[in-house]
């Protein structure tokens, strides 16, 4: 290893009255530019600047996430920091940016990343408009599937999971990974709930904002599994499940208060739909696990790895079977609507506004900005505090919801679904029989 590994102490502060060195297992060094040819800008992320860099030693590229120290300037931005790299050292998965090294100097911490060449997630989607088929979505959602669940197998979370997070490792678009780990956490024992208030609010689940209004004690692992059934309604629609801006959009959460409209639903089949709502489940012990959306008929039953894009006999049956209720399902289908391909730029253009804004429900440059002020007015946007349970007593446009869906978050709730119905839809998300085809809510 290159430099001077950091005894296991902090010796003296230095520049902003940080600890030299601030994280101690990182390799010392006067500058970067010893180690690494450093190229060009690909992206600016919460707290750093991340650059293309080739190792002088081995001519191999990495990605250089550059924090300058001297711009951390709180507490709170320094323990983000601090987890991230934690989080980064431990991680080692196909489906999972690795993390080679971490370098310091007294002025900047720079974190030397594998270089991911494709592109985000919708980037990447735009490029293959086209041909892109819920047989694809699946495998993309397969591939974030098998990195959360190796992240909760090593208790990290990540936070803040969302389409601009998913990154291709090559240009071909055979891989997704998880990158930007600037909110990840490790849960270090049994019970320990996270209570940061942190994320992208589209794709946060509903437990962190219940807990940022201090409804719950805290929150933990399930969190992710939220958000990446938020960024799969994405790739089979290209909008949000909860799009609405806040406050309103925290009491959809906090409801599961979502639908499957029948414009754009129609085509999907009705594996894709049931994954999705066995996912955007208010509580987060009855929402389905990683190890348990990978075990589900939708993801289990794709063609492994190069077996090539036809469809295994299992999953032709249940096709079939989601045929009778609607004829024009086909995982083989492209989703390419006429809409489809502006509604992607429209969806990047709003998560992009989206991150350079500052809401009280995110972290603004690794800080919480939330004071009492801020949480009072998220209370009074959101629903009533429960006395029991956690969603309880949920208005919708002033009436309030039924308990079953809310509690149990098994299905969406149409705009256009009487109370009455709403409980019936829910059960209807069962698998369907040749006595009970299921209807998708106009």
């Amino acid at each position: 290893m290159c430099g001077t590994p950091v005894p296991d102490i902090h010796p003296k502060i230095v520049v902003g009255g940080h600890r030299f060195p601030l994280y101690r297992h990182a390799t010392l060094i006067e500058d970067i530019g010893q180690y690494y040819d450093v190229m060009e800008k690909l992206g600016e992320g919460k707290v750093g600047v991340v650059y293309a860099g080739l190792q002088r030693s081995t001519l191999e590229k990495h990605a250089l996430k550059v924090v300058d120290k001297r711009h951390i300037g709180e507490a709170t931005t320094e323990a983000f920091i601090l987890s991230e790299i934690k989080v980064l050292r431990l991680i080692n998965h196909s489906n999972v940016v690795r993390c080679s090294d971490v370098y310091e100097s007294k002025d900047e911490l720079v974190i030397s990343l594998e270089l991911l060449e494709g592109a985000e997630l919708f980037d990447a989607i735009q490029a293959e408009l086209d041909g892109f088929t819920e047989l694809r979505a699946a495998s993309i959602t397969r591939d974030i599937l098998c990195g959360v669940e190796y992240l909760h197998s090593i208790h990290c979370t990540h936070r803040d999971i969302t389409p601009s997070n998913i990154v291709f490792a090559d240009k071909k678009h055979t891989v997704a990974k998880l990158s930007d780990f600037g909110f990840a956490a490790v849960i270090e024992e049994e019970g320990q709930l996270l209570t940061e208030s942190c994320g992208t609010v589209h794709f946060m689940a509903p437990e962190i904002i219940q807990t940022a209004v201090r409804w719950r004690e805290g929150y933990g692992l399930q969190c992710d599994m939220w958000s990446v059934a938020c960024v799969l309604y994405c790739l089979l629609c290209a909008y949000e499940p909860f799009y609405q801006e806040p406050p309103e959009v925290y009491n959809k959460i906090t409801s599961a208060q979502y639908d499957f409209p029948a414009e754009d639903w129609s085509i999907i089949s009705f594996e894709a739909k049931d994954l999705i709502s066995k996912l955007l489940v208010v509580s987060p012990e009855e929402r389905l696990t990683g190890t348990q959306a990978l075990a589900h008929p939708w993801i289990a039953n794709l063609p492994q790895q190069g077996d090539g894009p036809g469809l295994l006999p299992v999953v032709q049956s249940k096709v079939v079977q989601s045929n009778r209720m609607n004829p024009n399902v086909s995982r083989r289908a492209s989703l390419a609507g006429t809409n489809h391909a502006s509604r992607i730029e429209g969806l990047k253009k709003r998560m992009s506004a989206r991150r350079a804004s500052i809401d009280p429900m995110v972290m603004h440059n690794g800080v919480n900005i939330m004071d009492e002020t801020m949480i009072a007015s998220l209370q009074e946007a959101c629903i009533s505090a429960p006395t029991t349970g956690f969603s309880e007593g949920c208005e919708s446009e002033g009436e309030p919801l039924p308990m079953p869906p809310v509690n149990l978050g098994r299905g969406p709730v149409s705009r256009h679904t009487s109370r009455a119905s709403v409980y019936e839809l829910n059960h209807k998300l069962d698998p369907p029989t040749d006595e009970d085809v299921m209807s998708v809510p106009e």
